[in-house]
C-alpha cells in the first residue's frame, strides 16, 4: 500500500476547517463530488481525517479500502499523509477466515501424506484436500478483484482531497 502525500499551501487549521465544512455538510449529499461524479464522506478526528467513496455503500464495504491519514503542518504549508487500507474489522475477518481455510489445507494435506490422521470420507484423499484449496484460491480472486475495481475511486478521491485543499500539488505515492 503505497502512502500518499499532498501539500498544500494552506495551514493546518485552513485544510482542517475545509474538511469539516465538507465533513458537516456531507449527510450522504452529493457535495463537493470528486471528478467521477461519486459522493464523498468525509469524517474528522482531531487531525486524522478518514475518506470514502458513497458508492460503495455504507462502512464497512467489504472489500473497498478507504482513506485514512493525517493532517500535519510542513514547509510552506501543510501535508495530507495517508493510505488506503480496509476497514480492521475487515481485515481481521479475512485473516481469520485465510487462516482457517489454509490450517484446513495443511490439517487435510498433512494427514494424507502422512496417514497418521484418520479422517472422514469426504475430506480424505487428494480431493478433499483440492476442493477447500479451490475454495481459497476463488476467495483470494474475489478479493484481489474487488480491491483492483476499487483503485478508480481511490484515485478519484485523492483528486476531491488535492481539489478541496486548493493549491494543492497533484497526489501521489509518496
Amino acid at each position: 500500500m503505497p502512502v500518499i502525500e499532498i501539500h498544500t499551501a494552506l495551514s493546518r487549521a485552513e485544510c482542517l476547517a475545509r474538511l469539516e465544512t465538507v465533513a458537516a455538510a456531507d449527510d450522504w449529499l452529493d457535495i463537493d463530488c470528486p471528478p467521477d461524479g461519486d459522493p464523498v464522506h468525509v469524517a474528522l478526528d482531531g487531525h486524522r481525517v478518514i475518506v470514502r467513496n458513497v458508492a460503495d455503500g455504507a462502512p464497512p464495504h467489504t472489500f473497498r479500502r478507504i482513506f485514512r491519514g493525517e493532517i500535519a503542518d510542513g514547509s510552506g504549508g501543510a501535508r495530507v499523509r495517508g493510505r488506503f487500507a480496509l476497514h480492521p474489522a475487515v481485515r481481521a475477518g479475512l485473516g481469520l477466515w485465510f487462516g482457517s481455510m489454509a490450517a484446513i489445507v495443511l490439517l487435510i494435506l498433512a494427514a494424507n501424506l502422512t496417514g497418521g490422521l484418520e479422517l472422514p470420507a469426504v475430506a480424505s484423499g487428494w480431493l478433499g484436500a483440492t476442493i477447500p484449496a479451490a475454495m481459497l484460491a476463488a476467495a483470494a480472486l474475489l478479493v484481489r478483484s474487488s480491491l483492483t475495481q476499487s483503485r478508480p475511486r481511490e484515485a478519484a478521491i485523492a483528486g476531491f482531497l488535492a481539489a478541496l485543499l486548493e493549491g494543492a500539488q497533484p497526489p501521489g505515492p509518496a
